[in-house]
């Protein structure tokens, strides 16, 4: 299925002509100030977390992706590598 197509209406205004240049999985919320949603998938649920407020710049949403990816796939290699050490000294 493809991915939404997005709309600039609800976008800050520094973004609204990059929509399109967002990274995968970001959307934002404009109820209150604002703020930008990352949407992932960890144990095979769909979770949410806040990454940034209404002003951040599409690099800095760049960045926060990456290392929020680069994060969680450490975290996945961590924990695989602790039950293979674990499996290991049975």
């Amino acid at each position: 299925m493809p991915p939404k197509k997005r709309t600039a209406r609800n976008l800050p205004p520094h973004i609204r002509g990059d929509a399109d240049r967002l990274p995968r999985g970001i959307w934002f919320n404009p109820s209150g100030r604002g703020c930008w949603i990352y949407e992932y998938r960890e144990d095979g649920r769909k979770k949410t977390k806040k990454i940034a407020d209404a002003k951040a710049s599409l690099a800095e949403l760049h960045v926060i992706v990456d290392a929020f990816k680069k994060q969680k796939t450490l975290k996945f290699l961590i924990s695989g590598s602790l039950k293979f050490v674990m499996l290991n000294a049975t």
